[in-house]
């Protein structure tokens, strides 16, 4: 699994939550980072779990890029963020999320059940 945050904070949180759990997770700190993860192959991620807000590529953007690529299309993406609008949410939903979850409404068991769903 790919953890793609530009906090630290939040990502090792994640990390330490899905580790609990018996996932291996991996992470990078924008969307740039991971969607070169992921097409690098080097690594068998199965799911991914990705902020909205990031630098150099947002979250939005790696979405429509995994959804683009003929090689990642079927991945499952979580995405994990503050921005909560109605407006962001469907964004989200419409470019091809899985799952949105707002920070606001996290919980770690909330996390973990949406990640036993879609792995």
């Amino acid at each position: 699994m790919l953890v793609v945050d530009d906090s630290i904070t939040t990502r090792t949180l994640e990390r330490s939550i899905l580790e609990a759990q018996g996932y291996r997770v991996l992470v990078e700190v924008d969307g740039l980072a991971g969607l070169e993860r992921l097409r690098s192959g080097l690594d068998a991620i199965d799911l991914v779990v990705a902020d909205v807000e990031m630098p150099r590529m947002d979250g939005f953007g790696l979405l429509a890029a995994i959804r683009n690529d003929p090689a990642l299309k079927t991945l499952p993406v979580i995405m994990m963020t503050s921005r909560n609008s109605p407006d962001d949410i469907e964004r989200g939903l419409s470019l091809g999320a899985d799952a949105y979850v707002t920070k606001q409404d996290f919980d770690q068991g909330m996390l973990i059940g949406v990640v036993q769903q879609l792995i």
